[in-house]
């Protein structure tokens, strides 16, 4: 897997993709942090930081792609299965190269913000930073095992890419519009995954209710991923 991770790192180096999400990080971070500019304090901080979270999940797909549908789409994967025999060590490599880079972008994004701002004049303390990742990374764990699990299951890169932005962007409004409709109450609210990352409280209590659905659902995509992946026959 050594090699393997080598061989990721340096066509990183090449992707075009990747360098386009950093560079549109960025560009949005620089965009939003220039809006709020008149807002002070932590408070500002969150207002910036809440509105980009509409656009993070959509990197993503970029992340996932690189890492899975690239070789699975190309077929290149049949090449990696035999050197490794081991799908199991293969699934697990690529999960891990998602997470941790995706989790790196989330970093970027907020220290990005917290440097803009502080050249600003409004300064950010990095307990507040690393409360905000905590309390988001469930949500962000669950997002990015969802876009896993989709690339994995469809044949081709666009209608991963289709439904990934689908769900992201319509689930919430479409289901929730729904729920309002047939029920009084808000029992499924936490299931609402990009509301509750945009409106999430900033606070020290990392286990919530929402956060608990959000890491059930990521063992759920994280089980059904794996299964198909060690059955599928790619041809």
């Amino acid at each position: 897997m050594f090699n393997y991770f080598k061989a990721d790192f340096f066509r990183a180096t090449k992707e075009s993709s990747f360098r386009g999400t950093i560079l549109l990080n960025v560009a949005i971070s620089l965009v939003f942090s220039y809006l709020f500019r008149n807002e002070s304090g932590q408070e500002g901080y969150w207002e910036t930081q809440s509105m980009l979270t509409s656009f993070i999940p959509l990197y993503f797909m970029s992340i996932t792609n690189f890492f899975w549908g690239e070789d699975i789409y190309y077929r290149t994967i049949n090449n990696v299965i035999i050197k490794s025999n081991s799908r199991s060590s293969i699934f697990i490599y690529k999960v891990a190269a998602t997470l941790i880079t995706s989790f790196a972008i989330i970093l970027l994004n907020l220290c990005l913000i917290a440097i803009i701002r502080g050249i600003i004049g409004f300064q950010v303390s990095g307990y507040y930073l690393f409360t905000i990742f905590c309390n988001q990374l469930p949500i962000y764990s669950c997002l990015i095992m969802l876009c896993i699990f989709i690339f994995i299951y469809l044949d081709r890169s666009y209608q991963a890419y289709i439904s990934y932005i689908i769900i992201i962007l319509l689930f919430d409004q479409l289901f929730g519009f729904v729920i309002d409709s047939m029920f009084e109450t808000n029992f499924m609210d936490d299931f609402l995954m990009m509301t509750n990352l945009k409106e999430i409280c900033v606070n020290d209590v990392f286990i919530t209710k929402t956060s608990s659905v959000a890491l059930v659902f990521s063992l759920v995509y994280f089980s059904a991923s794996y299964t198909i992946f060690i059955r599928k026959e790619f041809k």
